[in-house]
């Protein structure tokens, strides 16, 4: 994967589904998903504190006029993914028809299946879903500049990539990437 913003049904694409009602609600809220993760706790808990989007990534997710699910799948341990989960559910929350559920992709095997069928991991992916249960959109598994920084550079260095990354980052750069989705899939 190139990019973190790619459509979920591109003209001529093939249809990914529905998410139902059922599928929902499997997940967790996010406020589940921190309590479940007792040794990751005080980073998602600081990495949500010192999330700030710029006020017009905030503009467009308030501006969101239809509701949009927002399907998040976390893998246990994942420290990338959940900082990204942390900005996330910040962001999202300024926005009230923005819904944010959290995934186990190994539990939930079948949605990735489903959603993200041609990702190696989907931990640190999110989905979007229109109002009528259709997806609309995805993101992951990091900002497009860091993951271009991935591309370029060996695994041995992406350790310290995402530590410096997302020491400066504060969210900034996922909300921006997400009110972009936003934009197309919520009609803001």
């Amino acid at each position: 994967m190139t990019g973190p913003v790619i459509p979920i049904r591109a003209a001529g694409g093939p249809d990914r589904g529905w998410l139902g009602a059922e599928d929902w609600a499997r997940g967790s809220t996010f406020l589940e998903f921190v309590d479940a993760a007792s040794t990751q706790r005080a980073v998602i808990e600081a990495a949500f504190r010192r999330t700030a989007p710029a006020p017009e990534d905030v503009v467009a997710a308030e501006g969101v006029r239809r509701t949009l699910r927002i399907v998040a799948f976390v893998a246990a341990g994942d420290l990338e993914a959940a900082t990204n989960i942390a900005h996330a559910e910040r962001f999202f929350a300024t926005g009230s028809n923005l819904w944010l559920r959290v995934f186990d992709p190994v539990s939930a095997a079948d949605l990735v299946e489903r959603f993200l069928p041609e990702v190696s991991s989907a931990s640190s992916h999110l989905a979007f879903f229109a109002e009528d249960g259709r997806a609309c959109a995805r993101w992951g598994p990091r900002p497009a500049r860091l993951q271009a920084k991935y591309d370029a550079e060996p695994a041995a260095k992406h350790a310290a990539l995402r530590e410096t990354f997302y020491a400066v980052s504060d969210g900034r750069e996922q909300a921006r990437e997400w009110g972009a989705i936003l934009r197309t899939c919520g009609g803001s």
